[in-house]
């Protein structure tokens, strides 16, 4: 256990190192005035040299996680624990940078998100990538000082497939999970509790599917977080990109909040948007950036629900941030962490803060 004054300095020096890097005299990527149907692209300003200023001492006073800190976090995609400090470093600032191009993010606020959300459901459903982002989520929550654990549902693998991964933990905590969920409470309100829940569906997020599973999710009040995964081929994808459109646009008025999460691209080697093509890829270093018109993972969902559903995007700036994956000369798939998927939640945070009156009365 972390003491109490130790975790409020960590907390107090990581919100001024966001606060100092942030550019005040921008305006905010999301604001109320906006419609909730408005598809924000997000090209963070931040370049980093492989020499980073930054010292391994300085992360772990900063990151509000960091080698294994979080409960929740895997060993395999934390990039310190694999003896990846240079890229750990650059994961963790590029994460932390809240500047876009044009406008700024509010740098992400546990003990607000949890004021804001109340008793609500937040559920995460997608592929491996969604799984980071839930776990993201849990660890930003869990690192506040006010915030308490209420309970903890994750179930731990027995025998993860650790791969290349060096320093893997292949059972129990810090290996792996298929899925599960984490209630927090503020110690000053422990009758609120917010319910963050992950459901692995790789094969399109069918919300029919989800709804059925999630029998208790409340109609304009629990908020879905969805993604319909990388691993559906393409002709598929379009058609689930089509129907998630098309049943949102029908059932709002009796569904849950539902937000989709824009597809974050892969970086591998041998195809100009990334994407793992099975004995076309090459399998080492990590593509920086790709292009995003070649990208068919997240192409089809700017074309077909951008402007119909509310979309939160985390492109192009993902799509430029090919060297902050795990990498281990095979994944070019999962981020280190922390790292991108952090700043995915940073967006779902200003997103939520700005829109949820709208989306609660289906005012878009």
């Amino acid at each position: 256990q972390i003491p109490m004054f130790r975790t409020i300095a960590l907390l107090v020096a990581f919100t001024l190192s966001l606060v100092e890097s942030n550019d005040q005299d921008l305006p905010l990527c999301y604001a109320s005035t906006q419609s909730p149907l408005e598809y924000v692209p997000l090209d963070m300003e931040f370049n980093p040299s492989l020499d980073s200023k930054l010292s391994k001492v300085d992360v772990e006073k900063m990151a509000p996680y960091w080698n294994l800190s979080c409960p929740w976090e895997w060993s395999k995609f934390s990039c310190i624990h694999q003896d990846q400090l240079t890229k750990s470093i650059l994961a963790y600032e590029f994460s932390s940078n809240l500047n876009a191009k044009g406008c700024r993010l509010s740098e992400f606020d546990a003990e607000a998100l949890l004021k804001l959300l109340g008793d609500r459901t937040l559920l995460f459903v997608g592929d491996s990538s969604s799984r980071q982002m839930f776990t993201s989520m849990l660890c930003m929550i869990e690192s506040h000082p006010s915030v308490k654990v209420v309970e903890d549902n994750i179930k731990w693998s027995n025998n993860i497939n650790c791969g290349k991964y060096t320093n893997c933990i292949e059972s129990g905590q810090h290996s792996g999970f298929v899925e599960g969920n984490v209630k927090f409470s503020l110690n000053e309100t422990p009758n609120d509790v917010l319910d963050v829940r992950f459901e692995y569906k790789d094969d399109g997020a069918s919300l029919p599917h989800v709804l059925k599973e999630h029998a208790d999710l409340k109609i304009h009040h629990s908020i879905v977080v969805a993604n319909i995964g990388s691993h559906i081929p393409l002709n598929k994808r379009l058609y689930e990109t089509k129907y998630f459109a098309a049943y949102t646009e029908q059932k709002k008025m009796a569904l849950p909040i539902v937000i989709y999460r824009e597809s974050a691209p892969q970086h591998f080697q041998g195809h100009p948007g990334g994407v793992f093509i099975k004995g076309k890829s090459k399998l080492g270093n990590c593509e920086a950036e790709i292009d995003l018109d070649q990208d068919y993972l997240s192409k089809p969902e700017r074309t077909h629900l951008k402007g119909k559903m509310p979309v939160i995007s985390v492109n192009p700036f993902s799509g430029n941030a090919g060297k902050y994956h795990v990498g281990i000369g095979v994944d070019c798939s999962h981020w280190c962490a922390p790292g991108v998927p952090d700043l995915w939640n940073v967006v779902l945070f200003n997103y939520i803060n700005a829109h949820l009156k709208k989306l609660e009365k289906v005012e878009y």
